[in-house]
């Protein structure tokens, strides 16, 4: 009678494992637990085909780990230990090869000949494993020089200073999960990335570092699984890979091909609403003195980019008012535009230009402007108003030396008074 399927620290598990799981029973319900979502689990969550639950809330007294990148210096090793045996507390120092770890752990004992030094790894025995370990939880160990094992399920409140060596090897889930082994009682914890100061890192592993330091508050997880989902691609709905990225069409069409067919299997209305592009020549940007963080600015243009209703570009405007500041001309523009663009989808145009003599707006081949239509624009615009057909149907708004922004105003007056026909 199984009827639950309870599965915690999710991202050790393959999609085979899962599935394999699943097949214990057919009719079952699955709960999975992790405080970093796979990207391939969290894609499926943002595109409704599982549900997801997020809990902020961290345990009382809770404090956020205070989380350094440096590249490897003895002293920085010494100053960190000593500091924490100092306070009576005990580190973790992750050094994930096991070739390595004993000479490792004589360079610590070497630096610093008073801490007690202990030796952990999945390839001891299980029984001399289980005696480390029980010594370091006694406080009879001061140091831990380990491996990636004490990656999940270790809860000793007094180890609050974690050591990763060779940081930039690690995955951006893993290098949290680590961290997340420190802070886990009211003192304040340290979590040092050690990284070689003799060669030049990767781009993603700038990235992951990077992404980790930035989020260091409390409950973070899910913004972490959101950049790693960024850096690494969301994988396959259908198929074994975890992460990756859609090459054969596209993330943005790989998603609302998605959505399509979710909402046709829950038998909802399938909406599809794609904003025509507009060409035009002008100043559209986020300056760097009103937003100074690239990482901030990308984040902003994806989601200006994102918008699909006037009322989107209205509450992105009131958002950015409050968090940046007035809203600059470049970013007002910026704005104009989208705005223009969703007014224009509302009337079924399928793309807008604007030249230094007239402004088009281009229709589908369906949407046929009826004579009654014409006339009331001609009245309201004048002769500066025509009606052409090239390959679809389409009007033009003559400009008489309007600067760029005029033209985007002349273009939604246009819309605007075609939508009151």
């Amino acid at each position: 009678k199984l009827g639950l399927l309870i599965l915690d620290e999710e991202q050790r598990f393959g999609v085979k494992h899962k599935e394999k799981l699943k097949l214990l029973r057919k009719n079952i319900d699955a709960l999975t637990l992790t405080a970093t979502p796979i990207p391939r689990t969290l894609n499926l969550s943002l595109l409704s085909v599982r549900d997801m639950s997020v809990i902020n809330t961290a345990p009382n007294d809770r404090l956020p780990i205070h989380t350094l990148i440096e590249a490897f210096d003895e002293r920085i090793v010494v100053e960190a230990i000593r500091r924490e045996m100092a306070r009576e507390g005990q580190v973790f120092f992750v050094h994930n090869r096991v070739q390595t770890i004993i000479g490792v752990a004589e360079l610590v004992h070497k630096l610093v000949p008073e801490a007690r030094i202990g030796i952990g790894h999945g390839q001891m025995h299980e029984h001399e494993l289980e005696r480390v370990m029980t010594a370091f939880v006694r406080k009879e160990i001061d140091v831990l020089v380990c491996t990636t094992i004490i990656g999940s399920g270790i809860d000793i409140p007094n180890a609050n200073t974690i050591i990763v060596n060779n940081a930039d090897h690690f995955g951006l889930s893993e290098l949290y999960q680590l961290r997340g082994r420190v802070g886990r009682y009211k003192h304040r914890a340290f979590a040092y990335l050690l990284i070689p100061g003799d060669r030049a890192l990767t781009e993603e592993a700038q990235k992951r570092l990077k992404a980790l330091e930035e989020f260091s508050s409390l409950g973070s997880g899910f913004r972490i699984a959101m950049r790693d989902l960024e850096i690494r691609g969301s994988g396959n709905i259908l198929g074994g890979e975890q992460h990756g990225h859609i090459a054969a069409v596209g993330y943005d069409t790989y998603i609302e091909l998605i959505q399509e067919t979710v909402a046709e299997i829950k038998g909802e209305p399938i909406v599809v609403r794609r904003l025509p592009p507009f060409e035009i020549a002008v100043d559209a940007y986020i300056p760097e003195e009103y937003v100074d963080s690239d990482t901030q600015k990308i984040t902003l243009y994806k989601r200006i980019a994102g918008v699909k209703s006037v009322e989107d570009v209205e509450e992105m405007e009131a958002e950015l008012a409050d968090r940046f500041g007035p809203v600059p001309m470049p970013v007002r523009r910026l704005l104009e535009i989208m705005r223009t663009r969703a007014l224009a989808a509302d009337l079924g145009a399928k793309r807008l230009s604007a030249g230094k003599d007239a402004v088009a707006i281009e229709f589908e081949t369906g949407r046929i402007l009826s004579r009654a239509t014409k006339n009331v624009l001609t009245q309201h615009f004048g002769g500066r108003i025509e009606f052409v057909w090239q390959n679809e149907p389409a009007l033009r708004y003559k400009l008489d030396g309007e600067s760029s922004e005029e033209s985007i105003k002349a273009v939604q007056r246009v819309l605007k008074a075609l939508a009151e026909v």
